[in-house]
């Protein structure tokens, strides 16, 4: 599991092997719906990250995007190229990640 500095864990009564039970959560990266303007689908400030093949490639690739400027630059440069890999369908994105829908949030990733 991933959690940014500032990710709190309110709900200590529920695993992760509790939560990775649940329909879809079974995919290689699960991450949150967000809310944010235009390109944001979603949010990479919590993740579950399965130990894979696919994984491997994808955080290569996501790091290796860091070296383009239009990325570096970004304010939030892993969570812009993770949605862009996803949205390009690298290697097979799309079946890799689950994006867990808004009105699930509060299991996952919930904001104020």
């Amino acid at each position: 599991i991933w959690l940014d500095a500032d990710a709190i864990i309110m709900n200590t009564d529920l695993s992760v092997h509790q939560m990775s039970q649940q329909p879809g959560w079974e995919k290689d990266l699960v991450v949150a719906f967000d809310q944010g303007p235009g390109e944001w689908h979603f949010n990479t400030g919590v993740m579950l990250i399965r130990k894979s093949v696919w994984t491997k490639s994808f955080l290569e690739q996501t790091l290796a995007l860091s070296k383009n400027d239009g990325h570096r630059n970004h304010g939030n440069w892993e969570q812009f190229s993770m949605i862009r890999l996803h949205d390009d369908n690298f290697a097979g994105a799309k079946s890799h990640v689950h994006i867990i829908p808004d009105s699930e949030r509060h299991t996952f990733n919930a904001f104020l």
